[in-house]
């Protein structure tokens, strides 16, 4: 939508033009952004550390709806930026939760659980969803902390595939994989459609990987 969007720890949402730096607005949510936010079609989908996701308008900042989840008591500190498609806004929570809401409206489309907690205590029960998803054909692939990686389709919210993952970074996909790297940085490539491990490699456990990248 032709602006630089940033998000502060004080709650800010700013718009910088992208042709020269100007600003265009500054927006106050809830809580600290610590996400970057997407801006699509007129709308900016912000979220928010508190368990909030808001679409404000990309003209002058003012809010057009939010939506909001409950944060569990002990979460990863940080979080996913939202995915947008034509029509929707795509999310995945602290709770382990993937909501897709309409990008216009605000109203939910679906939300579907990646994985359920488990566990006595409230440390062996964080799930966030704070790996980035990716979307790849008619798609969405997520993945959450002590959770699970899963294949999700976009229309209606209804899981595919999913195995077992512990993941913290964001996914990459091509036309035949969705890439990961896991909590012990084992980088792994699953077979879109099925789930399927394709490989793994081990060779990088212990070096803090960043999130994997798909080239050619």
């Amino acid at each position: 939508d032709g602006l630089v969007l940033v998000g502060t720890s004080n709650g800010e949402v700013i718009a910088l033009a992208a042709g020269d730096g100007k600003e265009r607005w500054r927006s106050q949510v809830n809580s600290e952004v610590l996400a970057p936010p997407a801006a699509r079609d007129g709308v900016v989908v912000v979220a928010t550390g508190d368990g909030h996701l808001f679409g404000l308008d990309s003209a002058d900042g003012a809010r057009k709806w939010s939506v909001e989840r409950d944060v569990p008591t002990l979460s990863l500190r940080g979080g996913s930026a939202p995915l947008t498609t034509a029509t929707h806004a795509v999310h995945g929570f602290a709770d382990g939760h993937l909501m897709a809401v309409d990008l216009a409206t605000g109203r939910e489309a679906w939300d579907t659980p990646i994985v359920q907690p488990r566990g006595r205590t409230e440390l062996e029960r964080m799930v966030d969803a704070d790996c980035e998803p990716v979307i790849e054909g008619s798609s969405v692939f997520a993945a959450t902390f002590q959770g699970r990686i899963s294949g999700i389709d976009l229309a209606s919210g209804s899981v595919a595939w999913a195995r077992d993952f512990s993941c913290n970074s964001a996914l990459a996909a091509d036309s035949f994989n969705v890439y990961a790297s896991d909590v012990n940085d084992k980088v792994a490539a699953f077979d879109l459609r099925s789930g399927v491990v394709y490989w793994e490699q081990e060779g990088l456990k212990g070096r803090h990987l960043t999130a994997p990248a798909a080239l050619g």
